[in-house]
């Protein structure tokens, strides 16, 4: 069996024990980053947020989008926590979207790392991490530990 497909089995038994972070817990501050924005997109109103596109979030079970903007010495980022219908669809689009040829996050998360975000999954939930001011990828990293200390580790599937 390829590696690709032991590391997608094993990402979805690992979704499926995770709970996953609410997405209405979006925390004040991120490490040293203070929320200076919040917003909730549920069901339709994504179509506010996302310009194009949209549709296949529907496709894969969308249910909402949780959005905070932290500033931080006159740098910004953005978080996204997408809540999916279940860890399947979370996991079908995460991908949809992914490039595999993009870095992967250290042991224990579950998702890439590109050049000015990240993405991870956690549970029914896709979230995404954008640093409009080029972060490192190692800072990037710090702040999704902040968001998500603890996620679900994955467990290998034994055929």
């Amino acid at each position: 069996m390829c590696r690709k497909t032991l590391f997608t089995l094993s990402g979805i038994a690992a979704l499926l024990c995770s709970g996953g972070l609410q997405a209405t817990e979006l925390p004040e501050r991120l490490g040293q980053w203070q929320a200076t924005e919040r917003k909730t997109y549920i069901g339709q109103s994504l179509y506010d947020h996302i310009d194009g596109g949209a549709e296949v979030y529907f496709e894969y079970g969308f249910a909402r989008v949780e959005v905070g903007y932290y500033d931080r010495d006159e740098k910004e980022i953005q978080v996204e926590v997408y809540r999916m219908a279940n860890p399947f669809a979370a996991a079908g689009i995460y991908s949809f979207l992914r490039n595999p040829n993009a870095d992967s996050l250290p042991v224990p998360y579950e998702g890439k790392l590109y050049e000015s975000y990240l993405e991870c999954l956690n549970g029914n939930e896709l979230i995404k991490m954008i640093a409009f001011d080029s972060l490192g990828a190692g800072q990037r990293i710090e702040l999704l530990r902040h968001l998500v200390p603890e996620p679900a580790v994955p467990e290998t599937i034994d055929f």
